[in-house]
């Protein structure tokens, strides 16, 4: 089974682990793809519009594709964000 892990941090803590023990109970090590936000894809959409004419034309797309990429050929979905005081964390600079 493939896995696409997204992690909503970069280090490597509590949250990671416990993503990583399901991961590893459910494929192997090769079968596993991680990317960590915002290391690998570190921009806010612009709101250009230019991927509404051609994917290829957005000014991250490079660092979407590797993503996209890696999620269309999955099976399975793995999701990681710290939990602070039971409740997702929250950028303030999204409000």
């Amino acid at each position: 089974m493939k896995i696409t892990m997204i992690h909503g941090q970069n280090h490597m803590g509590s949250t990671y682990h416990i993503g990583k023990l399901l991961a590893d109970k459910l494929a192997t090590e090769d079968e596993i793809t991680e990317f960590f936000l915002p290391r690998d894809l570190n921009h806010f959409c612009k709101g250009c519009y230019q991927c509404i004419d051609d994917d290829t034309k957005c000014p991250y797309y490079k660092e979407k594709r590797s993503i996209i990429d890696a999620m269309e050929k999955a099976d399975m979905f793995i999701f990681t964000t710290p939990n602070y005081c039971m409740s997702i964390c929250i950028n303030e600079s999204f409000s």
